[in-house]
């Protein structure tokens, strides 16, 4: 962009001369400074909305320009045409209640296919939300609603997070559909969560814990053999493992799991006796009512906690300190960033290798029992 002093019909003006769309301009003003303040601004109009033109896709010029034409044609500018699907937009919005939408987000998580648990968290989460606000206006909830709700003493740190991300989810659905304009989760602070190392049982433990399960209820045996030496979800994957996914050498879970992608888990020589006791017993390896089966057989073991998932931590730590980060992700079904956050140096070698020692009790045949059962 070039400014030349020139003398025009005997007055002194001020050229500037740039190219515009392939084209040479010129603009013409009485004193420098105007001339100067008119480039710049030139200058600046070609550096930002030019950038904004060369990163558009050419689909998104070509719209831009028969846009442009019918504003032109129409007697309105492409402002005008936003404003007009803007105010649009938050007219829809603001008509919609935060029950309605709740409703419409759960019917649709039921129908793409999320598993009824994961649509069970999401509903709780907002349905807390909610409560007391059920003919709000969901286009009027701010960053200070969500913080306030937030903002609850008995709550813990991960607590908050899960309602948080439960809460964006719902919202930036909302936006997506066009019921919202915006999110009003996405400027709300994460909040601060400890990581804590996991509960995990020692040989000695565990060894109590099969035993009297040995002894009580026999049909229980595979359950926490394999909770403990194989570290399956004791809800996604024991529960829904069937007789016909226990391999000689492998539990062969299936796409139901909780990833969604099926994993064969090793079998290793004391879990392999364990479930060489158990199978004859002729139960699943999840029977009728395990879980209060299963809190019973702690109880009377000396185990009053109610640790969440206990089993599967203790499998994970010791084949981590065994076998190392990789083989463990792809054993596990878990990422190697919770791996690395939560499972690293819970026990010694020793104390891992000792897990994967123990079995049943010499010479005890439950097979008897079985029939007993299966007779009555």
């Amino acid at each position: 962009m070039k400014i030349k002093k020139e003398i025009k019909h005997g007055n002194t003006r001020w050229r500037v001369a740039f190219v515009e769309i392939g084209r040479e301009r010129r603009r013409f003003f009485e004193t420098r400074q105007a001339a100067e303040a008119f480039a710049t601004d030139r200058e600046t109009q070609q550096r930002d909305y030019g950038a904004v033109w060369l990163a558009a896709t050419a689909a998104t010029r070509r719209e831009a320009t028969d846009a442009i034409v019918r504003a032109r044609d129409g007697g309105y500018t492409l402002s005008d045409a936003c404003r007009a699907f803007e105010t649009s937009r938050q007219a829809t919005a603001s008509s919609v209640t935060l029950s309605a939408l709740q409703g419409l987000f759960i019917e649709s998580k039921r129908a793409q296919g999320l598993r009824e648990r994961s649509v069970v968290q999401l509903a709780h989460s907002v349905s807390t939300f909610v409560r007391g606000r059920e003919e709000v206006a969901a286009a009027s909830i701010t960053p200070t609603d969500i913080a306030a709700h937030l903002d609850r003493p008995n709550w813990a740190g991960r607590t908050r997070e899960s309602v948080l991300v439960n809460l964006a989810t719902f919202f930036a659905w909302g936006v997506k559909m066009e019921y919202l304009l915006k999110n009003p989760c996405v400027t709300v602070p994460r909040p601060v969560v400890e990581v804590s190392a996991k509960c995990v049982h020692r040989a000695d433990q565990i060894e109590r814990i099969l035993r009297t399960a040995e002894r009580m209820d026999p049909e229980m045996m595979g359950y926490g053999a394999v909770g403990y030496l194989a570290g399956l979800r004791p809800e996604s994957e024991m529960g829904r493992i069937k007789r016909g996914n226990i391999r000689a050498d492998i539990l062969r879970i299936e796409e139901w799991n909780k990833t969604r992608r099926r994993r064969d888990v090793s079998i290793c020589p004391a879990l392999a006796a364990w479930l060489a006791r158990w199978m004859p017993l002729g139960v699943e390896l999840a029977p009728d009512g395990a879980a209060k089966r299963w809190t019973k057989i702690r109880r009377a073991a000396g185990f009053l906690d109610r640790e969440q998932d206990v089993m599967r931590h203790t499998y994970v730590s010791a084949h981590y300190v065994l076998h190392g980060e990789v083989a463990t992700a792809a054993q596990a079904g878990h990422s190697a960033q919770e791996l690395h956050a939560s499972y690293r140096e819970l026990m010694t070698k020793a104390e891992a290798a000792a897990i994967f020692e123990v079995r049943p009790s010499d010479g005890v045949d439950y097979r008897a029992g079985a029939e007993k059962r299966l007779a009555r």
